[in-house]
C-alpha cells in the first residue's frame, strides 16, 4: 500500500501558499507544449488574423457609389495609425523571413559532422 512521506523542509500547501505561489508566478500557465508546438500555433493565429484583414480590406473596396464605382478609389483612404501597424507588420515579417535566409545559408555552411567550415 502506498505510504505518505513527510518531505524534510517542506511546508503545506496551503490555500494562502498557493496564492502567493500564483502571484509569483509571470501569468504563464504550466505547459508541456515544445517550443516548436507553441510558435507554429502562434503562426497559425497569426496567418488566421492576415486572412480577417485581407477580408476587411477586400470588403472596404466593395463598397460602391450609386455608379458602382468604389469609394475607396474616389475617396481613397489614409490613417496614420493603421499605416503605422502595417509597416511595423510588414518590417517584422522582413526581419522574419529574413532571419529563415540566414540560418538556412548557416546550415549550408556546416559540414556533415556538425563545425562550422
Amino acid at each position: 500500500m502506498p505510504q505518505d512521506n513527510v518531505i524534510a523542509d517542506a511546508e503545506i500547501l496551503t490555500p494562502g501558499r498557493l496564492s502567493e505561489l500564483t502571484d509569483l508566478s509571470d501569468g504563464e500557465g504550466i505547459t508541456h507544449e515544445s517550443p516548436e508546438d507553441r510558435f507554429a500555433a502562434a503562426l497559425a493565429e497569426f496567418q488566421e488574423r492576415l486572412d480577417d484583414l485581407l477580408a476587411a480590406a477586400q470588403r472596404v473596396g466593395e463598397v460602391t457609389d450609386q455608379d458602382g464605382v468604389a469609394l475607396v478609389d474616389t475617396l481613397g483612404y489614409e490613417n496614420s495609425n493603421v499605416r503605422s501597424t502595417l509597416g511595423e507588420v510588414t518590417d517584422l515579417v522582413s526581419e522574419w523571413r529574413g532571419a529563415r535566409r540566414r540560418a538556412g545559408r548557416m546550415r549550408a555552411d556546416r559540414d556533415q559532422s556538425g563545425e562550422a567550415r
